[in-house]
């Protein structure tokens, strides 16, 4: 039953983002994300927080987090490598969370669970992965998981209006 619905929602043309974890595979060079690629490009990331599994402090949007992915201690999966950053959403809206290493992504408003709303791949290296959440003003968590240890670049940026719709390819 699985199958059918997939084979439907790609002969629709829809791209299922049913595995978060499949590696950017872009079909041409077109970067569909330039002004994300910009800011990814010349943003540093914030002080204090290279190499860290977990940022408390609320960050902000439109700022890379570099942090390390390592193995889950807690309540998780056995193999899972993990890591979280916190964000301040300005202003209720539609945000993408962008990353560059090969991880599922979650976004918590304290315990509850956002609903990931479009996932897309950019084409636009080194980003790899982005999904859409609507999102009220206040501070998530976004958590980060992945099958291998490593560096992961996180960053959150509004989505405009005029691209809430991506094109598929």
């Amino acid at each position: 039953m699985k199958s059918i619905f997939f084979g439907l929602l790609m002969v629709a043309g829809l791209q299922p983002c049913f595995a978060q974890m499949k590696p950017n595979t872009p079909s041409s060079a077109e970067c569909l994300f330039p002004e994300i690629q910009k800011v990814w490009a010349q943003g540093q990331s914030a002080p204090g927080t290279d190499n860290l599994t977990t940022v408390r402090l609320p960050g902000h949007i439109n700022q890379p987090y570099r942090m390390t992915l390592k193995a889950c201690a807690g309540d998780c999966a056995s193999g899972a490598f993990t890591a979280s950053v916190a964000i301040t959403v300005p202003a209720e809206g539609r945000y993408r969370v962008a990353v560059d290493f090969p991880v599922w992504i979650d976004v918590f408003d304290g315990e509850k669970k956002m609903e990931g709303l479009m996932c897309e791949h950019s084409g636009c290296p080194p980003i790899r992965k982005l999904i859409q959440y609507e999102l009220p003003a206040g501070t998530y968590r976004v958590a980060l998981s992945g099958k291998a240890e490593g560096n992961v670049t996180v960053m959150v940026v509004p989505v405009k209006s005029s691209d809430v719709t991506i094109k598929h390819r």
